[in-house]
């Protein structure tokens, strides 16, 4: 007994963090997408409502402070398309704005920019100095967004990881370590919205991520 309890106690801490990494992926938001729940856009949010439509192809519509899915046959099974559609588009606006910004701060010179779907990378950048961005970035607080941005455009002096690389994404976000841990905690997140679209399925059967990785 006494040398189990020893055990515990020198594995305290990464038994601790593996819980509090479970209790994170185990959170709902944003993983699921029922009627009401909100979707979570930089600082801001928007509720979700679903409709039944008569037209034969699901559409969607925003609202200042909501996001309006309409179904044919009220068929859940657009949901995540629409919603990862809607992500899409919202994260090009988003992105267009924020990297001028933040390549003119820079004074670098960044190429083409992409919106992608990706499943293990949070953004990157090819050594053409063209930038990709998942659009699940939107997920997160507005801070953290920024960080991304610049870590890529950071890449344009330095294409790597190193002390001078690091040194060079801290003149432009001081705090970069608290987002870094921040994508660390949300690595689960590039799974959305297909696995709430897969709980979607579940329920209905019931009835009848150079660049910032994850992790």
């Amino acid at each position: 007994l006494r040398d189990a309890e020893t055990a515990v106690h020198r594995h305290a801490r990464w038994i601790l963090s593996q819980l509090r990494r479970r209790e994170l992926e185990n959170r709902t938001p944003p993983f699921f997408m029922e009627e009401g729940r909100e979707l979570p856009l930089l600082n801001e949010k928007r509720r979700l409502t679903l409709l039944s439509t008569e037209r034969s192809r699901a559409f969607q519509e925003e609202n200042p402070d909501s996001l309006r899915l309409h179904l044919p046959a009220f068929d859940q099974s657009a949901v995540p398309s629409l919603i990862r559609e809607w992500y899409t588009h919202k994260a090009r606006i988003y992105l267009k704005i924020r990297i001028l910004h933040w390549s003119r701060r820079m004074t670098v010179h960044p190429g083409s920019f992409r919106v992608k779907n990706q499943k293990t990378l949070w953004g990157s950048c090819s050594r053409k100095g063209n930038l990709n961005f998942n659009w699940r970035m939107l997920l997160l607080p507005e801070e953290t967004a920024d960080y991304l941005i610049i870590h890529e455009l950071a890449h344009l002096r330095h294409m790597n990881h190193s002390p001078r690389f690091w040194s060079e994404v801290a003149r432009f976000c001081p705090d970069y370590r608290r987002h870094r841990r921040i994508l660390r905690e949300r690595n689960h997140w590039l799974r959305f919205p297909e696995a709430a679209g897969q709980a979607i399925q579940s329920d209905r059967s019931a009835v009848r991520s150079k660049g910032v990785k994850a992790g």
